[in-house]
């Protein structure tokens, strides 16, 4: 990445395009992803700031919004910042930027872009989140349904198929502040 003509390599994560909306995220300044931003390769040349990053790269300008940064060697527009807190769905640690998945062809590089788009690649994480008024059998119902569907049609990958148990997870509690992650509410 280049910010300020200065090149430097950061972590971004690339997410699908209603990641933050499955997550219930908004940006503390700009927005997240668009739908059309993640339909077509190449279709949205945008990131998302996590704020650390956002602090300590452009000192917390309260117009980065709308600014163009290169990645790798192509420019992307700044559309939002995360707010301070939310590290994604890493365990450790998370990304310095989101960029949608649409970009995936701009970004990667070597045996990932080679592998990408190959039926055997297993190189993404799914993350969901149950709708109002859902129990967590229902949704393991539904997993096994699916995956049962994938172990028929693609009987090489059965235990690419194989459902791990369903996971709670909660983000940390953190101080309530405009800048700060609220966790959607949960019953």
């Amino acid at each position: 990445m280049t910010i300020n003509g200065q090149p430097d390599q950061y972590f971004a994560e690339m997410t699908s395009g209603n990641y933050f909306d499955v997550l219930g995220v908004s940006a503390v300044k700009g927005r997240t992803f668009r739908a059309e931003e993640d339909r077509e390769p190449g279709a949205g040349p945008v990131i998302v700031l996590d704020h650390g990053f956002w602090e300590r790269k452009f000192a917390a300008d309260p117009n980065v919004v709308g600014q163009t940064v290169l990645l790798n060697g192509q420019g992307f527009t700044i559309i939002g910042v995360a707010p301070r807190g939310f590290q994604g769905t890493a365990a450790i640690g998370g990304p310095d930027m989101w960029v949608p998945m649409s970009m995936h062809d701009q970004l990667v590089s070597g045996l990932l872009k080679t592998f990408f788009n190959e039926r055997r690649f297993l190189g993404f994480n799914v993350v969901a989140r149950l709708k109002d008024g859902a129990t967590e059998q229902q949704a393991r119902a539904e997993l096994q349904t699916i995956g049962s569907d994938l172990e028929r049609a693609f009987p090489w990958l059965t235990k690419a198929a194989a459902l791990p148990p369903c996971r709670s997870w909660s983000p940390p509690s953190i101080p309530d502040n405009e800048d700060s992650f609220r966790a959607p509410a949960r019953s």
